[in-house]
This record gives structure tokens, sequence and C-alpha cells, in this order.
């Protein structure tokens, strides 16, 4: 698939009806801001034209709120237009990809387990998962306790001749 930049009138414009990013006032203000400081790059992201002109917006409600006493705004659209359950995963995913701002129980309640489980959602059936590997971030650290200092000698011995960057921690 793929997308182009265009302009569009802000009035053919439809925001997000079921949107699973979360936003607080914090983040609002943040957006605001940024649009001051560096200005508008791109509005959001919508769905290719529909048979009425108008547009469905896939991402850029908090932008739209904000540009809403503009004329036109600059937005990707595809080359074909999305399935409604591609617009839904679109939507999730693409706010996943920015910032892990959504609403997880609205997203599982939408596309289901497989969907979060596809995706590498951390949420399963209604509530989050506690896997701690996730806060780990791309070093892959794992930590060993072992019952000797020689076991713990003879463990990071092996593992270096494998391959492996370690270091012993007191």
């Amino acid at each position: 698939m793929d997308w182009k930049l265009t302009e569009i009138q802000i009035s053919k414009i439809n925001p997000t009806v079921k949107n699973p990013k979360t936003r607080d006032k914090a983040g609002f203000e943040r957006l605001r801001k940024s649009l001051e400081k560096f200005g508008r790059v791109f509005d959001g992201i919508v769905n290719a034209v529909n048979k009425d002109g108008t547009y469905d917006l896939i991402d850029g409600n908090s932008r739209l709120e904000q540009i809403k006493g503009q004329k036109t705004g600059m937005y990707f659209v595809p080359d074909k237009r999305l399935t409604e359950k591609e617009y839904r995963e679109f939507n999730s995913i693409f706010d996943v990809a920015k910032a892990r701002e959504l609403d997880f129980e609205m997203v599982f309640e939408d596309l289901g387990q497989e969907f979060m489980d596809d995706w590498e959602l951390d949420f399963e059936g209604g509530k989050e998962k506690k896997d701690l590997s996730d806060n780990i971030d791309l070093k892959h650290i794992i930590e060993v306790e072992l019952n000797s200092e020689e076991d713990q000698e003879l463990l990071f011995y092996e593992l270096q001749e494998k391959g492996y960057k370690c270091k012993i921690l007191a």
C-alpha cells in the first residue's frame, strides 16, 4: 500500500468515532506547544475518500482539534480504501508505534486477543500482562542467581566462550 501526502479541506475530515488513543490535558498541551514551536509537518492520516467526498480520520484527532480554525490540512491518504478491519487495526497499531498511549480494553473488545497477540500488545482477556521482560529495552539482559561464587565464575566463562557479553555483579 502506498500513501500520498494530500491537502484536504478541514471541513471534509470526519473525526475518528472510536478512538483507542488516550490523551489527557497535559498531552493535549504538549501537542499545542509542539505545533507552536515546530509548526505543522502534517496533520494526520485519513482513509481514502468516501463516496460523499469526505475522509475518515485514522490518526490525528488531537491535531484536528488544534487546527479546526484552518481551511486545509496536510493528510496522508492510502492509494486504496482500507476495510473497516484494516482501518481499526491501523488506528490501533499506529498509536502503539508512536507512543503506546492506548486504551487496551477498547482495542481488545474491538479486535480481540488474536490481534493483541499478533502485535505483541501486553494485554490478555481484560487485564494487562505482567511480563517484566518488556521493561528490559533492547539489551536483552538476564539476571541469574547462583549458589556459589565458583558457580558464578563457571557460568561466566561458559557464556563468554559462547560469545555472550558478560559482566559479574557483586
